[in-house]
């Protein structure tokens, strides 16, 4: 039966390239940027550090509140009508771009109207306010996020993979030479030139596909409507859920929060698997929904569930063994978390089934049990998360 299932999987060539491509692309990264937290972590003492996290993590989900769904909306309509449909593709975009456009204008000015309110209540601290300046920043540079949907629509792994691992060495490079030079605000500010750098990689292909040079006149307020906002709504208790830093930090002192931040950041990685998996697998879900293979698509969700399962058995077996030699190496500060360390990296794999089951029903655009998943995976997450900074 186990050679049989293995079989199967390898059959899908196409699908395991493309995990490989992912795979290894979002390792670096994570890898570069966890190499990266570790010695910043180290420049800047726990206060600092949690005020260069709680910045980082607000000022990357303000955008993400404004989404209004366009993330998934492209990955899933440009899969499905870049075979047949391809006229309907420019419309699409061009519709959702100036959505995007007014709703990013509007949260800029008010973030620079409220800067100083902000600073008090996210840092207790209104001398912080250089940090909601380049936060900003951030927010401008992830206007232009949605390049890399629409190049996940046309199934473009491998420039994800290439744009992932420039934008996170040049972050985890530079960004480590503006924490020891300006502190915190340098730092956060690399980090909004380089995701800016990384989406701007997908330009040139996306231009390739001259988008707007064929559109078709057709109702993108019904998918809007009837998909966008349903999958949005359903997706806020899930970005909520990664702003649990800057949440903590209003009622939790800015030296608690640095101190939690270091051992949250395992959490994503022990996300990375989940998440590689998932974003290889919404789109072919996508595609073969459009093109009625539904034979196809149960095939698919059980290839994802064997190959994590294998993974996560594997990676829970490495958190345990070597957490504590980890820590007491490379920062052995936060060696009184260590049961945090442990506990937040094994939830992170093993709420992974939680992203894959989304990510599929996601793409099938069953919200019922979309929304059901979603709300009960974050609440595991902030239950978890409140009681180990409640013990800390």
């Amino acid at each position: 039966m186990v050679k049989e299932l293995i079989k199967n999987i390898m059959k899908d060539k196409t699908f395991l390239k493309n995990s490989m491509f992912v795979l290894i692309a979002n390792t670096i990264s994570n890898g570069v940027l966890f190499l990266n937290n570790i010695i910043i972590s180290g420049m800047l003492e726990p206060s600092l550090f949690g005020s260069y996290k709680t910045t980082l993590y607000l000022f990357t989900l303000l955008p993400g509140l404004l989404d209004l769904g366009m993330m998934h909306t492209f990955p899933k309509f440009i899969a499905e009508y870049k075979k047949n449909k391809k006229s309907r593709i420019g419309s699409l975009v061009l519709w959702f771009i100036n959505l995007r456009l007014i709703s990013f204008v509007i949260l800029i000015l008010t973030l620079f109207v409220f800067k100083n309110q902000i600073a008090d209540v996210f840092y207790h601290n209104n001398t912080l306010e250089p940090l909601i300046q380049v936060g900003i920043f951030v927010v401008f540079c992830s206007f232009f996020l949605f390049l890399r949907s629409i190049a996940i629509g046309y199934e473009n792994f491998s420039l994800f993979s290439i744009s992932t691992i420039i934008s996170s060495l040049t972050f985890g490079v530079f960004g480590v030479v503006a924490a020891y030079k300006t502190g915190p605000v340098g730092v956060v500010f690399i980090y909004g030139l380089s995701s800016l750098l990384g989406s701007l990689i997908y330009l040139p292909f996306i231009l390739k596909q001259k988008l707007f040079e064929r559109k078709a006149k057709y109702d993108v307020k019904k998918i809007f409507i009837g998909y966008s906002l349903p999958i949005y709504i359903i997706y806020i208790p899930y970005s909520l859920g990664l702003s649990i830093t800057p949440v903590l930090s209003i009622f939790f002192p800015q030296e608690l929060i640095g101190y939690f931040s270091f051992a949250f950041m395992f959490y994503f990685a022990g996300s990375i698997i989940p998440s590689t998996i998932s974003a290889v697998l919404f789109p072919q879900i996508s595609r073969l929904k459009g093109e009625n293979k539904n034979s196809e698509i149960k095939k698919g969700l059980k290839r994802a569930l064997i190959i994590y399962s294998l993974l996560t058995f594997v990676g829970i077996i490495f958190v345990l063994l070597f957490s504590k030699m980890f820590l007491e190496t490379f920062a052995p500060r936060y060696m009184p978390g260590l049961f945090m360390f442990k506990i937040i990296t094994i939830l992170g794999l093993l709420l992974g089934y939680f992203t894959i089951a989304i990510s599929y029903y996601s793409a099938l655009a069953k919200f019922k049990q979309t929304a059901i998943l979603t709300v009960v995976e974050n609440l595991i997450l902030f239950i978890v998360c409140y009681f180990l900074l409640a013990t800390f």
